[in-house]
């Protein structure tokens, strides 16, 4: 069971923090602006998209919270993380 959490949060962590880095490559500025201080925080890393993931699955943050944040991203983003937490939390 405890590798298939390691799995899950490790596959739903590079594709998220993947996505933060494209967008943030994408912006003239990089992701500076203070609308993208939490997105930067909480997605802007591996190791932070997974602490992300765990604080969502565990209520550690509220996840609608964490979602508000990949607003800025395309919608699949948004809908890879809903799938994560029906899939995690369910």
């Amino acid at each position: 069971t405890m590798m298939v959490l390691v799995v899950l949060f490790y596959i739903f962590g590079i594709m998220l923090t993947q996505g933060v880095v494209y967008f943030c490559a994408d912006l003239p500025d990089g992701c500076n602006e203070v609308d993208q201080a939490g997105l930067v925080a909480n997605w802007g890393s591996l190791d932070r998209s997974i602490l992300s993931l765990f604080e969502a699955m565990s209520n550690g943050v509220s996840w609608g919270v964490l979602l508000d944040m990949l607003e800025p991203l395309p919608v699949f983003y948004r809908a890879l993380f809903l799938l994560y937490i029906a899939f995690s939390i369910f």
